[in-house]
């Protein structure tokens, strides 16, 4: 009776067929924003005001916060008028015309020898004078146009911009607080596109490949599952867990996703993808 029962179950595993396989491992993943910017002034100041808070949108080039700024706006001022007077040149033109006009009309008085040649050389030298006086106070204005300049560029610095679009998600500083050269003001952070990171076993290696589309499933209670597309494939195998790491590119236009989520991955293969 044994041995009729063990050749049933033989013929029932024979039927059954080969064993089914293991379902691949599952891939999760982690969404990242795209950067994160610390932002800080070069120079060393009061602030003077925050122009944005916590949760606002910025877009690149946006005036986000200004240190206090009085004696910067004042030399703007002082070179700004030094840099438009002409008053100095028109002084100058005018004296060198004078001196040309006392050199033309000793030149003719010493034909009949009405002066001397030290006069006639001394209105010589008094001219040449006027000339360079005139040369100085050209260079004068131009060097007025240039520390206008700078005086422009150092009032700039006390007034931040955004260098990326993003939103604000830190304020480190308040209005009245010493802002050195090593503390951000704030932080700011794009949020799109996301970038998503995930580590693949080194058996994947050379199966996936940069423009390569995924779905990227979301942890509740976001939810939802989103078209990524691979735009980084790490070249350098990690030897001690034997992964290499993937990034995809995950668009969010709206903002509606919010970096920090952990994921689930699908490249297609089955039982990639991971809810996490």
């Amino acid at each position: 009776m044994r041995l009729r029962f063990a050749g049933l179950l033989s013929l029932l595993a024979l039927a059954a067929g080969p064993a089914a396989s293991a379902p691949a491992p599952a891939l999760s993943c982690i969404v990242k924003p795209q950067r994160t910017v610390e932002l800080g002034a070069q120079v060393a100041g009061i602030l003077d005001e925050l122009v944005v808070e916590r949760g606002d949108a910025v877009e690149e080039g946006d005036v986000v916060a200004r240190l206090r700024r009085d004696v910067e706006e004042v030399n703007v001022e002082l070179n700004r008028v030094r840099a438009a007077s002409t008053a100095e040149i028109r002084r100058r033109e005018l004296e060198l015309a004078n001196k040309k006009n006392v050199l033309a009309r000793k030149k003719k008085l010493k034909k009949g020898d009405y002066v001397s040649a030290e006069d006639l050389e001394e209105a010589r030298v008094e001219m040449e004078v006027a000339q360079q006086m005139l040369r100085e106070a050209r260079d004068n204005r131009r060097m007025a146009r240039i520390e206008l300049q700078r005086a422009e560029t150092m009032l700039n610095l006390r007034i931040l911009k955004s260098p990326i679009s993003g939103v604000v998600t830190e304020s480190h500083l308040s209005p009245g607080e010493f802002v050195s050269e090593q503390k951000p003001i704030m932080t700011i952070t794009d949020v799109d596109p996301l970038h998503v990171e995930v580590y693949l076993p080194l058996s994947r290696y050379g199966k996936i490949e940069v423009g390569e589309r995924a779905t990227v499933e979301l942890q509740s209670p976001i939810g939802g599952r989103h078209p990524a597309t691979v735009t980084v494939v790490d070249s350098v195998i990690d030897a001690a867990s034997g992964t290499f790491g993937v990034r995809l590119e995950l668009p969010n236009p709206e903002g509606a996703i919010p970096a920090g989520l952990r994921c689930g991955i699908d490249f297609g293969g089955e039982g990639d993808l991971a809810g996490e």
